[in-house]
C-alpha cells in the first residue's frame, strides 16, 4: 500500500511585529511519521536596524547548510526532498544569537553570519547536548550560482544510555 506518513508534516509560522524594526517569529511543525508531536522549531526575536543587518535571539535553525532555513518548507527547495546524506543531521534547532550582514559588490550578493548557540541533539536512540557552539557562514551569489561556506565548532556531550546502542555497551 502507498503511504506518505514518513514525509508528512504540517507547519505554521507566525510573525508578530512589535515595532518597524523588531518582531517575534515562531514556527511550529508537526511531523507525522516520527511521532514527535508538535515542536517549536523557531521562536526568536528579530531586530533589523536597517536593510543590511539582522539579529536573531532565541530558538533558531542551525545555520550550517544552504537550505537550513527552508528544511520544513518542501516547495521552497529544488528537490522532492533534501539529500539525506547532507541534511539528515541530528542538529536541528539551537538556542542563542545569530548576527547577519548583507551586502552587494558588482554582480555579487553576500550574506555573512555568525552565531553563538547551544542545544541538544538526538539521532535514533542516541541523544546529548552541545554547548559553546560558534559558527560562521558566508553565502555568495552571482547569476545562477550560489555558494555556501560554513564552519562551526562546539563541545558535544553524549548523554545516551549505553544499553540503548550495542556499539556503546562494553
Amino acid at each position: 500500500s502507498l503511504n506518505f506518513k514518513h514525509d508528512t508534516m504540517l507547519g505554521l509560522q507566525l510573525g508578530f511585529p512589535l515595532t518597524e524594526k523588531l518582531d517575534i517569529v515562531t514556527q511550529y511543525v508537526a511531523r507525522f511519521g516520527l511521532d514527535e508531536g508538535v515542536n517549536a522549531d523557531w521562536a526568536y526575536i528579530r531586530y533589523k536596524p536597517n536593510d543590511s543587518w539582522r539579529i536573531l535571539a532565541g530558538r533558531i535553525r542551525a545555520p550550517v547548510f544552504l537550505y537550513s532555513d527552508l528544511l520544513e518548507v518542501g516547495f521552497a527547495y529544488p528537490w522532492v526532498r533534501p539529500p539525506e546524506a547532507i541534511y539528515s543531521t541530528p542538529i536541528g534547532s539551537l538556542e542563542g544569537i545569530l548576527v547577519e550582514y548583507t551586502w552587494a559588490f558588482q554582480n555579487w550578493h553576500f550574506v555573512l553570519s555568525g552565531n553563538l548557540t547551544s542545544g541538544d541533539w538526538q539521532y535514533l536512540d542516541l541523544k546529548g547536548d552541545y554547548k559553546d557552539a560558534k559558527g560562521l557562514r558566508l553565502i555568495a551569489t552571482t547569476g545562477d550560482w550560489t555558494m555556501n561556506f560554513s564552519a562551526s565548532t562546539s563541545e558535544i556531550t553524549d548523554n545516551s544510555d549505553p544499553g540503548s546502542d550495542p556499539a556503546l555497551a562494553n
